[in-house]
Order: C-alpha cells, then sequence, then structure tokens
C-alpha cells in the first residue's frame, strides 16, 4: 500500500500488504459549540492560572498569541480581539 502524507514536504511511503494491520481514519466530530465562544471561555476560565484580570491592573494591556502549526489558522480568528 502507498500513502501518500496530507503535507507537501512529507511525501509518501510504502508499506508491504504482509506488515499491514489496519487502516484508521480520523473521525469527523461536530462541535458543540463554536470556537469563538470555546475561546473565550478558555480565556475567562484558564487552567492552572489566574484569570488574565486577575493579573493586571486597570490601564495596563494584555496581548495574547497563540497559532497550532499543525493547521492553518483561519483568517476570521487571526483578529479575535475584543475586551472582556
Amino acid at each position: 500500500m502507498r500513502y501518500d502524507f496530507p503535507y507537501n514536504w512529507a511525501g509518501s511511503i510504502e508499506i508491504p500488504d504482509s506488515n499491514l494491520v489496519e487502516i484508521y481514519e480520523q473521525g469527523v466530530r461536530m462541535p458543540e459549540k463554536q470556537e469563538s465562544e470555546i475561546i473565550k471561555e478558555a480565556v475567562l476560565n484558564p487552567i492552572g492560572t489566574s484569570p488574565i484580570k486577575d493579573m493586571v491592573r486597570s490601564g495596563q494591556k494584555v496581548l495574547i498569541i497563540s497559532d497550532d502549526n499543525t493547521r492553518s489558522t483561519p483568517r476570521e480568528y487571526r483578529s479575535l480581539i475584543q475586551k472582556y
């Protein structure tokens, strides 16, 4: 079996049928909430630290940058800037 990786830089591999046990495919899972709502909840209720509002004083500015290099960042979330 020939497997082509879904990344241009990764190429492909040939797996002999005698070595192939099973093929697993990722299932499609629909999120229960919109991504923007999940992001908002995560910012307001972080795990393992205090909320940002408890760490800064009035008048200070905060910049949060996060990206997942395993997939493209959707354009609509590149500039998700709001005050909470």
